[in-house]
């Protein structure tokens, strides 16, 4: 069941729509709907989305921080079998980590409390004959036309046999909060710890490994949550980390100057100067770039101050406590990535304190390893993730058999 989170201090609206294999919903009417309802009931409604393509189940969740903003988290499954291990995923600055509409059928429940306890109950069957999207197994090429960001990826992981978790930060992709404003970044690794703690103990999760994996901003996040509970998980895949901010991202010192001096007055403001085009400097496929500045949920302005100061003041942090590092990790980097610095990389494998550590360097790749490059290149970097898991795995499972033949 997915359940639409509700708006603090406002009743439960929710709506719940199932789609099942390969077929397209009618987007049209389920706007009209969803704007019928909002004049119906006086209220936002949160529309959540739960598919099944062929190997791999998706279902999102919008929850409440504790600032009272409403995040979306999201899901993707094996639907032929429990997952073997679980990843929980942490994005990069600016983009999101959702995926869009699929399906053949779609059933919304609206459940509304209105004023005197009267409950409206709204049943709704749509059929639809033909999909102008076919399946990820027949067509590729057309899944990059509707899906988003994190989409392919974590349902290749999912056909691997892994749950993949991730959650949308604030400001970030469908969550609330203002467009791409992080206030104070230790709020932001809170509600993704929160989040991704309670998930980790639900049901059967508690059994399964865990591990964290994080892309450009989201290396940080996981070098962060690892800080708060070193021991918990079982390992972390860093793509192209942000230990340290790459000289081409910097801006000149006047202007860091400058923005420390007006950071308090103008907190939320964008950048008056220009900066570099992070998505021209990430991604080497133009297609692709011209995907993710085709995606509403995904920012391609200037960077607000106050983001650009908790960047570069996590990246320093970072920088200078590397050494802290314990869990097992991989940090893989592209050779001419101008968007992360691959020295960092280079020194988090040098001083880090891990007795399993792995760092792998990719020539001529840029930042965006796992959706930029052409097709060969990036399943070369998702086969070398999906090793490492599967070694790590059977090495813990063989420890724990042991550690149960001694008693």
């Amino acid at each position: 069941m997915v359940l639409a989170s509700e708006e603090k201090g406002h009743d439960y609206c929710l709506i719940q729509p199932f789609f099942y294999e390969k077929q397209q919903p009618n987007y049209i009417f389920c706007y009209i709907l969803l704007l019928l309802s909002h004049y119906i009931i006086w209220d936002q409604i949160w529309l959540v989305f739960a598919y099944i393509d062929g190997q791999v189940g998706y279902s999102e969740e919008f929850i409440e921080n504790s600032r009272g903003m409403q995040l979306l988290t999201c899901k993707w499954f094996p639907v032929n079998q429990e997952p073997r291990a679980l990843i929980f995923f942490c994005h990069g600055y600016a983009i999101d980590c959702s995926t869009t509409f699929k399906g053949i059928y779609i059933y919304i429940y609206i459940y509304i409390y209105i004023y005197i306890y009267i409950y409206i109950y709204i049943y709704i069957y749509i059929y639809i004959y033909h999909s102008r999207y076919a399946s990820i197994e027949e067509n590729e090429e057309q899944i990059g036309e509707c899906e988003l960001y994190l989409a392919d990826v974590a349902s290749k992981f999912a056909k691997e046999g892994f749950g993949v978790y991730g959650i949308e930060y604030e400001g970030h992709g469908r969550s609330g909060g203002l467009n791409v404003y992080i206030d104070d970044f230790d709020l932001l690794i809170n509600d993704v710890y929160s989040h991704f703690s309670k998930i980790a103990e639900m049901g059967e999760n508690p059994k399964k490994k865990k591990f964290l994996m994080g892309e450009s901003m989201g290396g940080a996040v996981v070098l962060l949550l690892h800080r708060k509970k070193p021991e918990f998980w079982e390992g972390a895949i860093l793509i192209a980390p942000m230990c340290k901010i790459a000289e081409e991202m910097k801006p000149p010192k006047p202007v860091i100057s400058m923005m420390n001096l007006v950071i308090h007055l103008i907190p939320s403001w964008k950048s008056i100067l220009p900066g570099p085009d992070i998505i021209n400097l990430a991604i080497k496929q133009p297609h692709k770039r011209q995907e993710i500045k085709d995606n509403p949920n995904c920012y391609i302005g200037r960077p607000r101050m106050k983001t650009m100061s908790e960047l570069f003041r996590v990246s320093l942090d970072l920088e200078n406590r590397l050494h802290e590092v314990t869990m097992p990790f991989i940090v893989l980097h592209g050779e001419d990535d101008k968007v992360t610095d691959k020295e960092a990389s280079k020194l988090l494998y040098e001083v880090a304190s891990s007795n399993d550590k792995t760092l792998k360097l990719y020539p001529e790749m840029w930042h965006s390893l796992l959706f930029g490059e052409p097709l060969e290149k990036s399943e070369i970097v998702f086969n070398d993730i999906v090793q490492w898991m599967e070694t790590r795995i059977n090495t813990l499972q063989v420890n724990a058999n042991n550690k149960r033949e001694l008693y």
